[in-house]
């Protein structure tokens, strides 16, 4: 008879499975748990996004505090909140966050500065020299100033004669994190007094044999 009919029946595949990190190096989603990292020769730490897949090819965004980035740079210690969000284009979208604690150290050392020796003759009458010393100049990562402490090998304060000969002086500076640099500074003093007899015996004196 030829007789027909026809329908129609739309069939809808939803996505609704969220993207996936994957770990490599800096580059991690450690769910929940404290990371601890040191920062690094440049005086900072970048910390770069995870890979991220998803079960359908797409854009997948990727979010940390906020904005969407595939690195974020630190440029001082102490400790951050991280939150990694993978989004991808599915309609509606699904998220995936991986939030963690992220604790970076200074580990780097200051530094310190050489200051040139110094040779001076010993004061009239005095068997050393007073002179004034000045601490080398300081620098690190993330302290203005560092403070710089000078201790002689003689034990004697800086601001004591420093006596005929050589005196060592070490200089160190220190950070916030108990990082350390040093350098040393010799302080010459010279003997230019000549050697006086004493007792001297009259001119002309005969002395029996």
């Amino acid at each position: 008879s030829g007789n027909s009919i026809t329908e129609s029946t739309t069939v809808t595949v939803v996505d609704n499975e969220p993207p996936t990190f994957e770990n490599s190096g800096t580059s991690t989603c450690t769910n929940n748990q404290d990371v601890t990292d040191q920062i690094d020769s440049t005086c900072s730490y970048t910390l770069n996004a995870p890979g991220v897949s998803d079960n359908c090819d797409g854009t997948i965004a990727v979010i940390i505090t906020g904005s969407e980035t595939s690195t974020y740079t630190f440029n001082s210690p102490g400790t951050n909140m991280i939150s990694w969000t993978a989004t991808d284009d599915a309609s509606p979208s699904n998220s995936y966050t991986c939030p963690y604690q992220l604790t970076l150290e200074d580990n780097i050392n200051p530094t310190i500065t050489v200051n040139a020796a110094i040779i001076q003759d010993q004061d009239g009458g005095k068997c050393g020299a007073t002179i004034s010393v000045s601490p080398p100049t300081p620098g690190d990562c993330f302290l203005a100033n560092p403070p710089v402490v000078g201790s002689r090998d003689d034990g004697a304060a800086l601001t004591a004669e420093f006596p005929v000969g050589t005196t060592t002086i070490t200089w160190e500076a220190s950070d916030t994190s108990s990082n350390t640099a040093s350098s040393e500074q010799t302080v010459t003093v010279t003997d230019v007094t000549a050697p006086v007899f004493t007792n001297k015996l009259a001119n002309d004196t005969a002395i029996p044999c």
